[in-house]
């Protein structure tokens, strides 16, 4: 005897959204290494669970580790087409929270990256995982299993002090065998050379305007127009 859509939906399978810091107060708790307090388990339909997922979205717009997961699981599931049926995820996302394409991807890897941590981690006894997004951006450069293993470096290195973006930017650089600190190829020019330099072509151009029209010849306007090109720094 086939099930009915009530039946089907009594079926499915729990999810559970994590916790962040408690200082976030997030509205859902869940298991994990974020969260050991325990999971609401949702057995609802998809209008359902997608106002529950926009509600832990507001309530924790702030908490990275609650808002990727929340996002993760609209797009996995197109929930947004609910009440947004000619949206796509991305446009979604921006019309309704205000979040670019990229960053809210961002949220979502950070979600991901730190809920491996905490699946590789914990059993180890690694307790320390990242508290805000930009801690995790530069695991991101990462495959996973180097993540977990620069995380270990970033432990490692900061241990008995806070952890920083800058700290796991200088591990991550290191496994890819760069510099912590890498620099452009060509030095920024100084606000204050910029500024002489407009002033010389200011003084220069004025000048050309008092001349005698008889002297603005076709070489003299080149040539006042190549002085020009080397103080932008156009000329090769």
């Amino acid at each position: 005897m086939s099930k009915s859509k009530k039946d089907k939906q009594a079926e499915k399978a729990p999810v559970a959204v994590p916790a962040v810091a408690a200082e976030q107060k997030p509205a859902i708790e869940v298991s994990g290494p974020v969260a050991p307090q325990g999971a609401i388990a949702l057995h609802v339909g998809d209008e359902e669970m997608f106002t529950l997922y926009e509600n832990t979205i507001q309530a924790n717009i702030g908490g990275f580790m609650v808002v990727g997961l929340a996002l993760k699981l609209i797009k996995d599931e197109q929930l947004h087409k609910v009440k947004y049926k000619e949206l796509s995820f991305e446009e979604y996302c921006r019309e309704r929270w205000d979040l670019s394409d990229k960053h809210a991807y961002r949220l979502i890897d950070a979600y991901t990256c730190v809920d491996k941590l905490g699946k590789e981690l914990s059993p180890i006894g690694e307790t320390r995982f990242p508290t805000n997004e930009s801690q995790v951006r530069p695991l991101m450069a990462l495959e996973p299993d180097e993540q977990v293993k620069a995380w270990r470096k970033v432990l490692k290195a900061c241990k008995g002090k806070p952890i920083t973006a800058i700290e796991v930017q200088e591990v991550v650089s290191k496994l890819l065998g760069k510099p912590a600190n890498e620099k452009a190829a060509q030095p920024k020019t100084s606000l204050k050379i910029v500024e002489q330099r407009l002033v010389k072509i200011g003084e220069l151009v004025t000048k050309a305007l008092e001349e005698d029209e008889s002297k603005l010849t076709v070489p003299a306007l080149k040539q006042l127009l190549v002085k020009i090109q080397e103080l932008i720094g156009a000329k090769k």
